[in-house]
């Protein structure tokens, strides 16, 4: 998946001028375009600040880890502090996703869930975008008047080629822009299909710019494109089908899986 096919002229530029007309006066829904701006742009609080400082810790700590060169002892040492810090921490409640994922979907409910301690929303702990995940890179987004725009930067635990970042996580990110660009059209999907081409590699430790726009609905059938940039130019860019799905059956079934796992440490 990390094989680039060579230059190839850019023909997003006047594709993009030429739809975006359509998508504002067609496809954008107006009250989740500002639902989402909402979610990623309000004021955080002092717990959540907190969390956020911690997850970028462990974050870092990933990526200095992942190449350290250390003696036998700074391990062990590292391991020592690491599981104190574990057991400590699991001595907490835990957050769950399903409050926060029915406030995005319907933009009512609860906005934390379970015992949280504060208020979260459904994107703080995304696997890729997530703030509150130590794993996430995080890739920032945010929507715009034809759909979403983003940056990222990946260090070296994505790496695929060398200097490169992983074909596997390029995929990832273009789902999950173009996942957040067809939620904007008020009745949000799973992804059905996603059609990954690669321009040219994608490096490591460089700004990446991300972008992805709606370019048809059709009953529950959600079009999307996007693509990622370097210095403006296309290193891979994707289409994507998602299927909008019946929220209140995904309620019922997130329901009875936090349910079941409810007594899992």
């Amino acid at each position: 998946m990390s094989d680039a096919r060579g230059d190839q002229p850019d023909q997003h530029a006047g594709r993009d001028a030429d739809r975006q007309a359509d998508n504002e006066a067609t496809w954008l829904d107006a009250a989740a375009v500002e639902r989402l701006g909402v979610q990623l742009g309000r004021e955080p609080e002092p717990n959540r600040i907190a969390h956020e400082r911690a997850s970028d810790a462990v974050r870092r700590l990933i990526d200095v880890l992942h190449r350290c060169a250390a003696p036998a002892e700074a391990y062990e040492a590292v391991a020592t502090t690491v599981e104190g810090l574990v057991e400590d921490l699991g001595t907490h409640p835990r957050l769950t996703t399903r409050g926060a994922f029915e406030h995005l979907a319907s933009g009512s409910g609860d906005a934390a869930g379970g015992e949280a301690l504060a208020p979260f929303s459904h994107f703080d702990l995304g696997a890729l975008v997530g703030p509150l995940n130590a794993i996430a890179p995080p890739i920032h987004l945010r929507p715009t008047t034809s759909g979403v725009t983003g940056t990222v930067v990946f260090g070296d635990p994505y790496e695929g080629p060398p200097g490169h970042v992983h074909g596997g996580f390029v995929a990832a990110a273009l789902d999950e822009v173009l996942g957040m660009a067809q939620g904007l059209s008020g009745r949000p999907g799973m992804t059905a299909r996603l059609d990954v081409s690669y321009r040219r590699p994608t490096p490591l430790h460089r700004e990446l710019e991300l972008g992805a726009r709606i370019v048809s609905v059709r009953g529950r059938k959600i079009t999307v494109e996007g693509e990622v940039r370097h210095d403006g130019e296309v290193t891979a860019e994707a289409t994507g089908l998602f299927i909008s799905v019946d929220f209140e059956a995904m309620r019922a079934a997130m329901a009875a899986a936090e349910a079941a796992g409810s007594g899992d440490g």
